[in-house]
């Protein structure tokens, strides 16, 4: 899942893309997905270590990232952990 005001520059709000299309769209129209571009929920967390966060290497970017965005995945982590979606991962403790 992209934040909206990425998703709006790929996609109308009520289209549905799959993983590869968005990837295709964003190179058709010269936009660089990254990190930030992740909405921090616990659809981009399931299936590590190949999910979303994952593959855009969240674990190595979130010491960087600005603390309000850290702070959010941290929290989403969490919340899905004590949900029992996901094992809380190293990172969030």
């Amino acid at each position: 899942m992209l934040h909206d005001a990425t998703w709006l520059r790929l996609a109308r709000r009520d289209e549905d893309l799959c993983g590869d299309c968005v990837f295709e769209r964003a190179s058709e129209r010269d936009i660089e997905l990254t990190f930030a571009d992740l909405r921090p929920c616990e659809f981009n967390l399931f299936h590590s270590p190949d999910s979303w966060f994952d593959m855009f290497a969240g674990w190595k970017t979130l010491a960087e990232a600005d603390p309000t965005i850290a702070a959010a995945w941290i929290a989403a982590a969490r919340s899905s952990a004590a949900e029992g979606e996901i094992a809380e991962p190293s990172w969030a403790k």
